[in-house]
């Protein structure tokens, strides 16, 4: 499955974003250590006779999304307040997003989403 690192390291310079080497090689590693198991057989049959187990289901939801809480608090802890304008916009993604309403939203989430989010979360609708 080194393909699968491959793929995405060449579509990532294609964009013209900066690979860098530690990232490079741990996806490489990643990927040849633990290949998923995509088009066999087995991994087809397995995940159909769990996925229609609804607590599997709700399990595997709930631990996704512990995942997702855990990268998302790395990347607002690790994300510079101050950076440079993307060149292609990223920075921006959410200018025209549909998001809560404002009267609506947590305090205690806009204040942890602030470094990431802040300049939009902060405008009045």
């Amino acid at each position: 499955m080194a393909f699968v690192a491959e793929d995405v390291i060449q579509a990532l310079r294609a964009r013209g974003t900066e690979v860098l080497p530690v990232y490079e090689a741990a996806l490489r590693e990643a990927c040849t250590a633990h290949p998923p198991p995509f088009g066999q057989a087995w991994y087809g049959d397995r995940y159909r006779a769990v996925a229609s187990d609804p607590m599997w289901l709700a399990f595997s939801l709930v631990a996704n999304a512990e995942k997702a809480k855990r990268v998302v608090a790395r990347l607002v802890r690790d994300f510079p307040r101050e950076h440079e304008p993307c060149p292609i916009g990223s920075d921006r993604a959410l200018d025209n997003a549909i998001i809560t309403a404002p009267e609506a939203r947590d305090p205690q989430l806009l204040q942890k989403l602030d470094a990431v989010a802040g300049r939009i979360l902060r405008q009045k609708a």
